[in-house]
């Protein structure tokens, strides 16, 4: 059996968190924007933009718990890859399995609650009405 080309290799996984680094270093680069700030400073966009940080709670929370996932998978792919190798104990291997079967489940719940929380970020951001009134702002909203 070969397990390593179903899962993400090493540079796959560097690569995806490059990724989230740049868009880190995008986020803190708008932040940092005179226009960003003369928005967010509006005391008539208080709700919007405690809106807009409880977005981007959710969007830290689920970029941490991909990652998690991400590196947990592959000590169960490795943890997998050498109890086949040993091959000497088929318990060991059953037990490995049933490891990874049950940490499957986990994660599939632990999706499942980070797509919810992401999609009623996006209806609680995409209905607000103040939106339309300030392009800019809801071009920092909709980042």
């Amino acid at each position: 059996m070969r397990f390593s080309t179903s899962f993400p290799r090493a540079e796959t996984i560097q690569i995806g968190l490059a990724g989230v680094m740049e868009l880190y270093n995008y986020v803190e680069e708008l932040i940092h924007s005179p226009l960003t700030r003369q928005a967010l400073l509006c005391h008539q966009h208080r709700k919007l933009v405690e809106e807009a940080l409880d977005g981007s709670v959710t969007l830290l929370d689920a970029c941490g718990t991909a990652k998690d996932i991400l590196l947990m998978t592959n000590e169960h792919v490795q943890d997998l890859q050498s109890a086949l190798r040993r091959r000497g104990g088929d318990s060991s291997i059953e037990s490995n399995i049933a490891s990874y079967i049950c940490f499957r489940k986990k994660v599939k719940k632990n999706i499942s609650k980070c797509l919810g929380a992401l999609q009623r970020m996006e209806s609680r951001l995409g209905s607000s009405p103040v939106l339309h009134l300030d392009h800019h702002l809801a071009v920092v909203l909709d980042c």
